[in-house]
């Protein structure tokens, strides 16, 4: 992943962030089962 995105000339949104947004979710006990199955995807 992290070789992918370094060879990347094109924004690939919401790769860089969705760790982070994991996280947030987790503390803040939100439900967001779009952002859940993007994570498994990438991770």
């Amino acid at each position: 992943m992290t070789q992918i995105i370094e060879e990347m000339n094109e924004v690939a949104e919401g790769v860089k962030i969705i760790k982070a947004l994991m996280k947030l979710v987790e503390d803040y006990k939100v439900d967001m089962p779009i952002s859940r199955e993007v994570y498994k995807v990438f991770y």
